[in-house]
């Protein structure tokens, strides 16, 4: 089976997602999507080797359903089409169903656009990343293929290191998505609030929204890494009290690297993650392809767990042995497999 990739290349979660899949799938061809003009860089140094190609194809709304060139030739070289959140022009899964190609999606449920547009070609896998929602795409979209299949972790990239006590907190920012979807300002006003000399440090793509002005125990970094495993360091705890999403690589990523962590008790990390939940609160309804609810989290609550944690090392030291064992059961070792007989099942 020659497995295809659209790919990304730049500091953004789905070129984390692509590149790591490229790394372990090896695919026989990829479309590295140039998104330089939207503001994006493109590190091409994140797909070495093999048959890699740009992309340089338009991105508008509604959804683009318009014959390339480059995708007809690419799709004489695959067997298969894996991309993650949107084909970018929908005419690909349209030419590859005429041209006996499968093709997989890998979707965000934020972002669906079969949601809003259910009658744009069909794809023959729905690869869902993870539970958040699966009962609403299952009744909407019951018409597609539809499989929860996580996103592994890649163990190599993201090693183990025991975590016996609790000095330092990190937490990424990431683009600052609206409106405060890593709760990133629930944490500033936590660390005001923490009794015990914890130290976090921050780490953003973007400054931080809401004009924050630094403060005695938060270290803020931005843009200051080129690779996602750069953003695991020395630090102890990874806090990341979300308020709404599916997916959420930072996480995983920090639990391969033995971090403890602190998020959210909403869905979908609640369903599995042995993690330090946090109650939350309904705050609003985000419009986004579908509705979703967004979550409050109290800072109070937040201080207050921060400084049991210090408190409790050696409750603390189990949660790092926890996150190890966790992360180890979703890693690229065991999943690659999945992954393959998921796409063979497709001619079956």
């Amino acid at each position: 089976m020659r497995i295809g990739l659209i790919a990304r290349a730049d500091l953004t979660g789905l070129a984390a997602q692509t590149s790591a899949f490229y790394r372990h799938m090896k695919p026989a061809a990829t479309l590295i999507v140039d998104f330089q003009k939207y503001g994006y860089n493109l590190d091409l140094s994140m797909y070495p080797d093999g048959d890699v190609q740009i992309w340089d194809t338009p991105c508008e709304n509604p959804p683009l359903i318009q014959p390339d060139d480059v995708v007809e030739e690419f799709l004489h070289k695959v067997d298969l089409v894996f991309t993650c959140e949107t084909p970018y022009n929908w005419w690909l899964f349209k030419r590859a169903k005429e041209s006996g190609v499968k093709c997989v999606l890998q979707p965000n449920y934020e972002f669906m656009e079969y949601l809003l547009h259910p009658e744009l070609p069909q794809v023959d896998l729905l690869a869902l990343p993870s539970e958040w929602h699966i009962h609403d795409i299952r009744e909407k979209l019951a018409h597609l293929n539809i499989k929860y299949l996580p996103v592994p972790v890649d163990r190599e990239k993201f090693p183990f290191t025991l975590r016996t006590e609790l000095n330092t907190i990190l937490h990424t920012a990431g683009n600052g998505a609206q409106p405060d979807r890593n709760g990133t300002l629930f944490l500033l006003e936590a660390m005001n609030l923490v009794k015990s000399p914890v130290k976090c440090t921050i780490r953003a793509i973007k400054p931080i929204m809401g004009g924050y002005r630094g403060s005695r125990n938060i270290t803020m970094f931005v843009n200051d890494v080129q690779h996602p495993w750069q953003l695991y360091r020395d630090e102890d705890l990874f806090v990341f009290p979300r308020r709404f999403g599916g997916l959420c690589l930072p996480m995983q990523e920090a639990m391969s690297v033995g971090m403890p962590v602190i998020t959210s008790d909403m869905s979908p990390q609640n369903t599995f993650m042995p993690a330090e939940f946090l109650p939350t609160s309904l705050d609003h309804i985000l419009m986004t392809r579908a509705p979703i609810e967004v979550r409050n989290i109290e800072p109070q609550d937040l201080a207050t767990r921060i400084d049991y944690l210090f408190d409790h090392p050696g409750t603390f030291r189990e949660m790092s042995y926890v996150a190890d064992h966790w992360a180890e059961q979703i890693s690229w070792s065991r999943f690659r497999s999945i992954y393959l007989q998921a796409f063979e099942a497709l001619w079956m």
